[in-house]
């Protein structure tokens, strides 16, 4: 069992690392959230904004800007899964 948690520890993060690197690059983060409709995603953007995209003819197209309060819930539900 421990090799397990030390493994989730892990990749925790190694997923932290990434949304750190890829927002201070000016790229926006992907959170998926099995509690949206198939297809879509939430991706967070440097300025701190999310938005829920959806895949369509091979891009990512805007379905909904989150308002701030929202984004903020949708940015500490993810933080929390993965701290």
């Amino acid at each position: 069992m421990l090799r397990v948690e030390e493994l989730q520890k892990r990749a925790n993060a190694a997923v932290r690392k990434l949304r750190e690197e890829s927002l201070a690059a000016g790229h926006s983060f992907m959170i998926r959230d099995s509690r949206l409709p198939q297809g879509q995603h939430y991706f967070e953007y440097p300025d701190g904004s999310i938005r829920i995209e959806k895949l369509s003819d091979n891009k990512f197209v805007l379905v909904k800007q989150l308002p701030t309060i929202q984004a903020q819930i949708v940015r500490n539900n993810f933080l929390s899964k993965i701290s």
